[in-house]
């Protein structure tokens, strides 16, 4: 289980090598499905739950004994972060979440191991909280709050009071210029990542392949960042394989759930409350984090899916096959349109500037500029070069362009905690 969420490499060795590895991703999702036998498939749920508890056991381990080997933990400012075996917290904390809904599952199923499942249940929810997600913690409230909604109607009055009151908070904060007391910057950033990417998505409905996003980015985006992914799950679909890819697996999402609600309304078992849960966990919290660059997420969706579907429907082994290399048919064909050169400019310019060659420096920054005219890092280089090579006519003409750059930079950006503007030194 553990071992199907790895991260993909940064240093790719090809689009067709990087489409493959994410495919393999997608393929997790219809392990489960491919299981007809029902003893098989609940023995796969435990042993979700079982690799959900050991990789919270290690988290919250690492945690208290300070132990930063293998990435399990982080420090940030002082504050320190369970990223567990994952390397990433956020996601950390969806397993977290899967992990406490099971555990509450597993409790009043066997009697007999009910004190081991409490003590996994207080690990998982420490472990949550180790994580310090707010994003992920607000997924798990969500989820287990539309399960309760379902299970007792009678809270459904008292939950659509606390939306109201919500939405009524968020809107006083607008309205009195406080806004950024929500909207801070890691929201901000997302909704950055998220403006672009509709841009890039809408001028390539059929995708721009797998990674074509970090090659893209730089010449579209509309403030200062550099991502491999745009944080939400969703929306890389939808850039990477196109509009097909992000409708199928919206749609895949959705009638999971609605089989879900279905199922506990005509045979009232706990279990299909825990996977309704776990899939809202999963689609709540994939519209704003990149879980679906985890295989071990597209494991846990299909193993929640497949118990939404009735004993009696028969699954061809070879169409599912063939439907997941559909799915991402546009990941594997489409090539992005820009070679990834900003980073190539990076290093060319390092080297350069190590033999303290200015001229090169100078071509290098221009050329980077172009690529990327909303990066920082494009800015001091060029600044670097022109000071040492004293053009002074140049360097006020490029005082001149951060500042109309600034101006074109997204609204959003004021709410950031970092990179707002563009910034050069001041003019002597």
């Amino acid at each position: 289980m553990i071992i199907s969420g790895l991260i993909i490499s940064d240093k790719s060795t090809g689009n067709i090598h990087n489409s493959l590895l994410e495919t393999s991703k997608i393929l997790c999702l219809f392990l489960p499905l491919l299981l007809s036998n029902t003893d098989n498939k609940k023995g796969l749920l435990f042993g979700l739950y079982i690799a959900c508890c050991m990789a919270s056991t290690i988290g919250v381990s690492a945690y208290i004994l300070h132990s930063d080997r293998f990435r399990l933990i982080q420090s940030i400012n002082g504050i320190t972060r369970v990223q567990g075996v994952l390397e990433y917290a956020n996601t950390m904390a969806v397993f977290c979440g899967i992990g406490i809904i099971l555990s509450i599952y597993y409790i009043k199923k066997y009697e007999s191991c009910k004190f081991a499942n409490e003590i996994m249940l207080g690990v998982n929810g420490v472990c949550l909280i180790m994580t310090g997600s707010k994003l992920g913690m607000a997924a798990f409230a969500f989820s287990v709050v539309m399960v309760l909604c379902l299970k007792y109607k009678k809270i459904i009055p008292y939950a659509l009071g606390a939306l109201a009151t919500a939405i009524l908070y968020v809107a006083l904060l607008f309205a009195t210029g406080r806004e950024n007391i929500i909207l801070g910057s890691t929201l901000a950033c997302r909704l950055i990542y998220w403006h672009d990417a509709l841009k890039v998505i809408l001028k390539n409905p059929f995708g721009v392949g797998v990674y074509g996003w970090q090659e893209l980015q730089y010449k579209i985006q509309t403030a200062n960042y550099s991502v491999k992914y745009v944080h939400n799950g969703f929306l890389q679909l939808a850039l990477d394989g196109g509009i097909l890819s992000f409708l199928g697996a919206l749609l895949m999402v959705a009638s999971g759930i609605i089989a879900a609600v279905r199922q506990y309304l005509k045979e009232r078992k706990e279990i299909s409350l825990h996977l309704l849960a776990i899939l809202l966990l999963i689609a709540t919290h994939s519209l704003v984090d990149i879980d679906f660059a985890y295989g071990a997420i597209w494991l846990s969706l299909g193993l929640a899916l497949c118990f939404t579907k009735t004993e009696e429907i028969k699954i061809n082994k070879r169409i599912v096959f063939i439907l997941c290399l559909v799915f991402s048919v546009n990941s594997m064909f489409s090539k992005a349109d820009n070679a990834n050169r900003v980073e190539a400019l990076a290093k060319e310019f390092s080297i350069a500037y190590i033999n303290n060659d200015f001229e090169t420096m100078h071509n290098l920054s221009k050329e980077w500029l172009a690529e990327a005219p909303r990066q920082q890092c494009a800015y001091d280089a060029c600044f670097i070069s022109l000071t040492a090579l004293n053009k002074k006519d140049e360097l006020n003409a490029l005082y001149k362009t951060v500042s109309e750059i600034n101006k074109s930079m997204n609204v959003l950006c004021k709410y950031l905690s970092q990179h707002q503007n563009i910034v050069l030194p001041g003019k002597d």
